[in-house]
């Protein structure tokens, strides 16, 4: 037989039980909307950056993109680019969803074709800054905000400077010198072990954006005669990609 008592404490038990469920409920409700609207935001600011570097581009045709590529200004872009990463991934975004969201953008003038091939490199750059460490430290936070070059602080080269390199080289390749697909991060020693020979990522990147018409076969053939001047050794090695 239930006493007044008991009759008191059912009720105020489910009451209780349901309050917590109401604040954990409310809670996740709250960081799921956050980690949304933050991912908004990123989407943004990430798809800006992009849309600047394709006006950039656009304005610098070759030769004059030999010389913007002297003064490095696709460095900044980039570096900033990698700086929006870091916070969203901080925000507890999906870094890999943020980056698709932000390519996929109907008012680039990249061809649809390239926007998926430019969100794998994205993302596998952002994992090269974590593999590389970055990421890692205020000094190198403050170097990718203002477009400067972070500093190596994982692995093998470790307080070496991390560098931005160009799968397909710019000095080969100075119409791609902006493209976000083709730009990746090395360290300092590996760039300079790297060169202007060729790659696997480079062999394959280049066929896909000849595929694509983002560059011809006339232009690529007129870059090689412009290099074969002074580097005929590398000409022929990206004559021999070419006639594959």
């Amino acid at each position: 037989m239930l006493t007044s008592s008991d009759k008191l404490h059912k009720p105020t038990a489910f009451i209780i039980l349901g309050l917590i469920l109401s604040f954990i409920s409310g809670c996740w409700s709250n960081q799921w909307w956050s980690a949304h609207r933050a991912e908004g935001y990123y989407v943004d600011q990430v798809r800006e950056l992009l849309r600047e570097s394709d006006r950039k581009q656009l304005k610098r045709p070759f030769p004059e993109a030999v010389t913007s590529y002297r003064r490095n200004y696709f460095v900044d872009d980039f570096a900033r680019l990698h700086h929006v990463l870091l916070r969203a991934d901080e925000e507890r975004c999906n870094v890999e969803e943020t980056i698709r969201k932000a390519v996929i953008d109907p008012l680039s003038p990249v061809p649809p074709a390239i926007q998926g091939i430019t969100a794998d490199n994205l993302i596998k750059s952002f994992d090269q800054a974590q593999g590389y460490g970055l990421y890692d430290g205020l000094t190198n936070r403050v170097d990718l905000f203002n477009g400067n070059r972070p500093t190596v602080r994982q692995g093998a080269y470790d307080g070496r400077e991390g560098e931005v390199d160009h799968i397909l080289p710019s000095s080969v390749f100075p119409q791609l010198a902006q493209l976000p697909a083709n730009l990746q991060w090395l360290s300092e020693p590996e760039n300079i072990s790297k060169g202007d020979g060729v790659t696997d990522e480079g062999r394959e990147l280049l066929r896909y954006l000849l595929d694509a018409g983002t560059i011809s076969r006339e232009t690529v053939e007129g870059n090689l005669k412009a290099v074969a001047v002074k580097n005929p050794k590398t000409a022929d090695e990206w004559r021999m990609v070419l006639s594959r």
